[in-house]
């Protein structure tokens, strides 16, 4: 008897423990809320492009770490206008103190010629907003709208893009109000 209370015991406190240190670790790099809104159903298998190729963003490196993201996390990734999903995404960004803010397309805010007075430095402390279109290419029609706000806790940008890729992947064509991540 007192070795099933024991084992039970044992057993509580690893899912317990498992429970409270997952979000601490999503926490590290950005806190916030994902929120999406399907207006059709995305074409299957969605094979998704962006509109804004790698090589015209700012910092090409972070762009293809976000798509490397994406198909990590099981998301086809084909070049520039060869998929039937296109993404276009929009940040806003309120950067912490010292740091310029403003809207940008691409990854260029992070580092590079487009980033906030302060660059990498500037990112921890400062909050994005992501906006983000699917649009199906097989009828030209917008079919997916989400959002993205989060405040940055880390100061490495490949982390950072890395991270939003995963939970743009695990939004996408799905309806979700305010979840957390």
């Amino acid at each position: 008897m007192l070795w099933k209370r024991t084992a039970f015991a044992a057993l509580f406190g690893a899912v317990l423990t498992a429970a409270l240190a997952a979000p601490a670790s999503a926490d590290a790099i950005c806190a916030g809320t994902v929120s999406g809104s399907p207006l059709q159903a995305l074409p299957r298998p969605t094979i998704v492009s962006v509109v804004q190729p790698v090589t015209d963003d700012a910092n090409p490196g972070l762009a293809q770490e976000f798509l490397n993201a994406l198909q990590a996390a099981g998301i086809t990734v084909v070049p520039s206008g060869q998929g039937n999903t296109q993404l276009d995404m929009t940040f806003t960004v309120n950067a912490g103190p010292g740091a310029t803010s403003g809207a940008f397309k691409g990854f260029g805010w992070m580092s590079g010629m487009q980033a906030p007075s302060g660059g990498a430095s500037a990112l921890p402390g400062s909050v994005v907003s992501i906006s983000i279109e699917a649009t199906n290419l097989g009828n030209q029609s917008l079919a997916w709208v989400g959002t993205i706000q989060c405040t940055i806790k880390t100061a490495d940008p490949t982390a950072l893009v890395a991270d939003l890729g995963r939970v743009v992947a695990k939004a996408l064509g799905r309806s979700m109000e305010q979840q957390a991540f």
